[in-house]
C-alpha cells in the first residue's frame, strides 16, 4: 500500500508540473517534446499516459486553455485587438487563431465579444445543473480519482484487486526477430503483414512450436494519424538469420515487462493497453522504459471462430 501511494504521487507529481508549465507558458512552444522532458518521460509514452490520466490529449489540452485565455483577454480587457490577443497565447497568426476559436465556441471572436460569452456562460451554467461529471483542471487533477473511477461502480478496493490480478512483471528474454513492416495503421490489415511473413518464413523452416509471434507499435494512434502509424509484424529466427529483400530483422533485449492478457476483438486491444497506463501504471511503482509496447500473440485470430483474439499486452517498464 505504501509503495502505491508513493507511486501515485510521483506520477501526480509529474503530471501536475506538466499542467503548471503549460499554464505558465501558453504564449510560448508547447510542443510534445517540451511537454515530455517536463514529466521526465519519453514523448511516446508520455502522450499514453497524459491522454489516459486527464482524458485530453497534450495537444487538446494545449489549444484548449490557449482558446479560453484569449476568450478571457476578449471580455476582460476590450481595448486588446483580437489579433494581439491571439498572439498573446500563442497563436502564429490571426487566421489559425479565427478558425480554431469559432470550432471551439461556436461563434467568432468579435461575436463572442458582443454577446456570446454570455451565450456560453449561461449554456455551461445549465451543463453544470444536468451533469455530475466531476470536472479535472490543472488545479485539481489527482490521478486517484481517474485511477479509482469506475464504469461499474465497484469501490477502490475491488477496482484495486481486479487490475492488479490480471498485470504481472515480467522479463521478456532477448529475441532476434524478423519483421514484416506495415504502415497503414493497426487495422485488420496487419494480418497480410504476418501471412507475407509466414509464407517467407515456413520453406525455410523456421515456423515451429516455440515461435514467438509479436507485433510492435511504433506510433501512439492518439499522435500519428490512424492510416499512417507504423507496425511491425514479427517472429523470432535464429540468429544466423540475416535481412532479405521485403523482410527485416532486429534485436529485441530483454525486457521487464508489465503484461496484461487480452481475450477479445481486435477493436479492445488499444482499450487493454490504456488500462494498463491509466489504472495499473501509475500505482505500481514502475514508469514506462525505453522500448516501445508490444504484443505477444497467445493464438491464431483466423481459427477462432468468433475471430477473437489471445495475447499478452507488454509493456516495457523501469523502476519510478
Amino acid at each position: 500500500m505504501k509503495i502505491r501511494q508513493e507511486s501515485i504521487k510521483e506520477y501526480e507529481s509529474r503530471i501536475r508540473r506538466v499542467l503548471n508549465y503549460i499554464n505558465d507558458n501558453l504564449d510560448k512552444d508547447l510542443s510534445l517534446e517540451i511537454l515530455s522532458r517536463e514529466a521526465y518521460f519519453s514523448p511516446y509514452h508520455f502522450h499514453r499516459l497524459f491522454s489516459a490520466l486527464t482524458g485530453e490529449t497534450p495537444l487538446e489540452m494545449v489549444k484548449r486553455l490557449k482558446l479560453e485565455k484569449a476568450a478571457n483577454l476578449l471580455v476582460t480587457d476590450r481595448s486588446l485587438s483580437i489579433t494581439d490577443a491571439a498572439l498573446r497565447c500563442g497563436f502564429s497568426s490571426s487566421a489559425s487563431f479565427a478558425r480554431s476559436f469559432k470550432e471551439h465556441f461556436g461563434c467568432n471572436a468579435t461575436e463572442w465579444r458582443e454577446s456570446g460569452f454570455i451565450e456560453h456562460a449561461k449554456a455551461l451554467n445549465e451543463e453544470s445543473k444536468n451533469c455530475k461529471e466531476h470536472s479535472r483542471n490543472w488545479k485539481e487533477f489527482r490521478i486517484e480519482e481517474v485511477y479509482f473511477s469506475s464504469v461499474d461502480n465497484n469501490s477502490p478496493e475491488t477496482n484495486l484487486r481486479r487490475i492488479t490480478m490480471n498485470v504481472e512483471i515480467k522479463t521478456k528474454p532477448a529475441l532476434h526477430l524478423a519483421y514484416v513492416s506495415h504502415h497503414e495503421g493497426y487495422n485488420s490489415k496487419i494480418g497480410q503483414a504476418f501471412d507475407k511473413l509466414c509464407r517467407w518464413a515456413a520453406p525455410r523452416g523456421l515456423l515451429k512450436p516455440d515461435t514467438v509471434f509479436l507485433g510492435i507499435s511504433l506510433d501512439n494512434p492518439d499522435i500519428t494519424p490512424a492510416d499512417k502509424c507504423r507496425y511491425n509484424a514479427c517472429i523470432s529466427v535464429p540468429e544466423n538469420i540475416k535481412e532479405e529483400k521485403g523482410i527485416g530483422v532486429m534485436d529485441m533485449p530483454e525486457l521487464t515487462c508489465a503484461t496484461y492478457t487480452y481475450e477479445g476483438l481486435q477493436d479492445g486491444i488499444d482499450k487493454a493497453y490504456k488500462e494498463v497506463y491509466s489504472k495499473w501504471l501509475p500505482q505500481s511503482g514502475y514508469q514506462p522504459g525505453d522500448f516501445p509496447s508490444f504484443e505477444i500473440y497467445l493464438n491464431d485470430p483466423k481459427s477462432d471462430p468468433e475471430r477473437k483474439f489471445k495475447l499478452e499486452v507488454c509493456l516495457p517498464v523501469k523502476p519510478l
